[in-house]
Order: structure tokens, then C-alpha cells, then sequence
């Protein structure tokens, strides 16, 4: 089983991602946590196959649980970060190369790139 970690305190949106996530990759188990004090615990677990992160968490919580991630050995390549905002304005903060997708979480096209990566970490869930 693989384990996608959601880190946004809106609880509607991440509890309708798990809830996608849960049922559409049966191979992957959904996590959400809504409170920035919390996220550190689980992100220091280390059992998160893919990290899906919200900006907007916090007051700056967002850009410090990130770089805590890294500090704690989640590749790059295993975060997206979600946002309202649009992509163009968050890669200011993150710029190509620091995440795996900065991602527009209102975009349905947005969505469909979220899809893609699922189905990959479902695919190498299966394999380990």
C-alpha cells in the first residue's frame, strides 16, 4: 500500500481528494491532516509515498513544512504543492526543480495532471 499524505486545513477540499484518492487507486491509502503542528509528525513518520501540499495552510506554514520535508528525506520528486492561487504566482516561491507539480486546486486541467501522478505512485506502490 502506498500513503498520500494531504496537508491543507480546508477540510471539504482535502476530504474530497482523499476520498477520490481512496476510491479511484485502490492500491493507495489518503491521509489528511488539516493542522500545520500535526503535519511535522506525520511528515517525520517517513511512511508518505507522495506528499500533496497546501500554500495557503498557516501563516507561511506551507513554505516551512516543505523545507521541513526535505530536511526529513522526502525527495522532491514526491511533493506537489497545491494551491487557489495560480501556478505562475506559487513557482515564484517554488521554482521548477523544487517539487515534483505546483498545482491550481479550483482547475479541472489541473486535476488531471494531479491523476497522472497518482497513477504513477499507484504503479510503483504495486511493485514494492
Amino acid at each position: 500500500m502506498g500513503r498520500v499524505l494531504i496537508i491543507d486545513s480546508n477540510k471539504e477540499f482535502a476530504e474530497r481528494l482523499a476520498n477520490h484518492i481512496n476510491s479511484e487507486y485502490p492500491v493507495l491509502t489518503a491521509e489528511i491532516c488539516g493542522e500545520p503542528d500535526k503535519a511535522y509528525k506525520l511528515i517525520k513518520d517517513g511512511k508518505n509515498d507522495l506528499l500533496i501540499l497546501d500554500m495557503e495552510i498557516g501563516e507561511g506554514e506551507g513554505a516551512k513544512i516543505y523545507h521541513f520535508a526535505m530536511e526529513e528525506g522526502i525527495d522532491k520528486s514526491r511533493i506537489v504543492i497545491i494551491s487557489d492561487k495560480e501556478p505562475d504566482t506559487i513557482r515564484q516561491f517554488f521554482p521548477t526543480g523544487t517539487c515534483l507539480a505546483v498545482l491550481n486546486k479550483r482547475e479541472p486541467k489541473q486535476k488531471e495532471a494531479l491523476d497522472m501522478v497518482l497513477t504513477s505512485i499507484q504503479r510503483k506502490a504495486k511493485l514494492s
